[in-house]
């Protein structure tokens, strides 16, 4: 089996200048095996569970009109 890069890949091989997100790679373009995606998912996790009282409740209170 041959092993495919996936360095900077998100789906195809499109990955927005690193200036329009001021000059950082986001999360979905890091490889797992860089330190920086554990510590952009970490925050991300973080974020999501923090505000979970919001988003939740909206999102179930919605979920009807999808």
């Amino acid at each position: 089996m041959e092993l495919v890069e996936k360095k900077n890949v998100l789906i195809s091989d499109f990955m927005p200048s690193i200036s329009y997100t001021g000059n950082m790679r986001i999360g979905v373009y890091l490889d797992t095996t860089e330190p920086q995606h554990s510590q952009a998912k970490n925050f991300s996790t973080d974020i999501l569970k923090r505000s979970a009282s919001i988003w939740v409740s909206e999102f179930l209170s919605n979920i009807d009109i999808m």
